[in-house]
């Protein structure tokens, strides 16, 4: 049979708390050997029709409401559109994403996953994922509400041997290679083939594929042009203080690109590894990567859960080279509930505390601090775009008189699971510009702090 929920996962490992986190369907086109012979092998395999029987259908999905608003949220105050009309009534909106999926059973090997997304800004035509407003027929108008999020074939010629082929969603470990990036208005979803094979304690996952831009093109965003390629194996181990192993290694390549896009690299090679584990009521994560010649990033934490409400408290700290490119993590958990900033050039002390009062209810604190790691370079949003001026002619701007210290955010978060499949959530979210910002008046904002609030109900089909 298809082991259909295990392959899904994609060594996923969260709970609602710990992750808080359309352009065009457009077909897959092979980008290696491997590619080409799994579509091959599919169109042997694969009935040329078949009757729909519904006791072999399984229904899934979520559907959510969430309203937000912020206030100052656009740092950069050379961007044109920061002090309009435009900009500030788009400070608050409500916003509703609906995913149903169906996962038809064809043979005892072969499954047909299809889950089709709405997303829609209320009282609006066309949106993007930050809510600006667009005009219809512009090159930069935003997707259909109506798309596909996920399309696949899952092949499962040996109960530990699974071909996956169309769209789909990745996420492996701890999101800060890959992520479905689930918090976001779209989500995050590749086109591509995927090999998993179960291999004891551990499994193996070998994938080529192709970045779907869910928002608009002229973002500093991969396009959908861009290729991701790569290995990730997770291992399970039973030893005291060591219980999840990771190694990995992807190669990006992002050569066809917008002329917005001169921040992000034409293509790049990261691998990694990570461990976590539990040691009693002590637990912790470490997880590093090497990219490139010479960019790396490290990111760990430590914490201690009390048997009195659950209460956690815990600790860590991050580190990030100058021209570290990390486009598809999970930054919404890492970076702050802002969505300021982006791991690059950046390094970071964070510390968290939650309790559960009574069943069903958690409350946490999270705090952040960012300073720069190189002194000679600026900052990068989400999309790695830079925070000021990055280049003057052909040469890097130098910020080496500016101050290293960026700022510091406060999150509160209120987590409600009702029942079993209604879920509400309430994030309260507040950045505090450190001297970076405040060094550069005629570029940046200054005069008030970021302020970000999301109210959010979730309904899990």
């Amino acid at each position: 049979m298809v082991i259909f929920p295990k392959m899904i996962q994609n060594h996923k490992e969260r709970t609602p708390f710990q992750e808080h986190e359309m352009k065009e369907t457009h077909f897959l086109r092979p980008t290696s050997l491997l590619t080409a012979f799994l579509f091959w092998a599919f169109t042997l395999i694969a009935p040329p029709s078949f009757a729909i029987d519904s006791s072999k259908i399984k229904v899934s999905g979520d559907a959510r409401v969430r309203y937000e608003k912020y206030k100052g949220k656009d740092l950069d105050q050379s961007n044109a559109v920061a002090s309009s009309e435009q900009a500030i009534s788009q400070s608050d909106y409500t916003t509703t994403r609906i995913r149903i999926g169906a996962d038809f059973t064809v043979t005892d090997s072969v499954s047909v996953f299809f889950q089709p997304q709405f997303v829609k800004r209320f009282g609006q035509t066309d949106t993007t994922t930050g809510g600006t407003v667009l005009t219809s027929g512009t090159t930069n108008q935003a997707n259909n509400d109506l798309g596909m999020y996920q399309g696949y074939i899952n092949w499962s010629p040996l109960s530990i041997v699974h071909f996956i082929a169309g769209r789909q969603r990745l996420h492996f470990g701890d999101g800060l290679l890959i992520s479905d990036r689930d918090f976001h208005m779209y989500g995050q979803a590749f086109d591509g083939v995927r090999l998993q094979v179960e291999l004891g304690n551990g499994t193996v996952d070998l994938f080529s594929s192709k970045y779907v831009d869910f928002e608009a093109p002229n973002t500093n965003e991969p396009e959908d042009e861009a290729d991701l390629l790569g290995v990730y194996t997770s291992w399970d181990f039973e030893m005291p203080a060591l219980k999840k192993v990771d190694f990995y290694f992807t190669r990006f390549d992002n050569s066809v690109r917008s002329s917005t896009q001169a921040g992000l690299p034409g293509s790049t090679s990261t691998y990694g590894g990570r461990i976590k584990s539990t040691l009693g009521d002590f637990d912790y994560r470490l997880e590093g990567m090497h990219q490139g010649a010479s960019d790396h990033m490290g990111d760990g934490e430590v914490g201690y859960t009390f048997k009195w409400m659950d209460v956690r408290l815990a600790g860590g700290y991050f580190y990030a080279s100058n021209d570290y490119n990390d486009p598809f993590s999970l930054k919404h958990r890492y970076m702050g509930y802002a969505d300021l900033f982006s791991k690059r050039n950046l390094k970071g002390c964070h510390a968290h505390a939650s309790i559960s009062p009574m069943e069903g209810i958690r409350l946490a604190v999270d705090y952040h601090n960012f300073t720069r790691t190189n002194k000679n370079r600026t900052v990068y949003d989400t999309s790695n775009t830079s925070y000021g001026s990055e280049t003057s002619g052909s040469s890097l701007v130098d910020y080496t008189g500016f101050s290293d210290e960026v700022g510091s955010e406060v999150d509160l978060t209120l987590f409600y699971q009702a029942t079993k499949r209604v879920e509400f959530e309430l994030e309260a979210s507040r950045f505090q510009h450190g001297n970076f910002f405040k060094n550069q008046p005629t570029l940046l904002h200054t005069s008030r702090a970021v302020k970000q609030f999301y109210a959010s109900v979730s309904v899990l089909l």
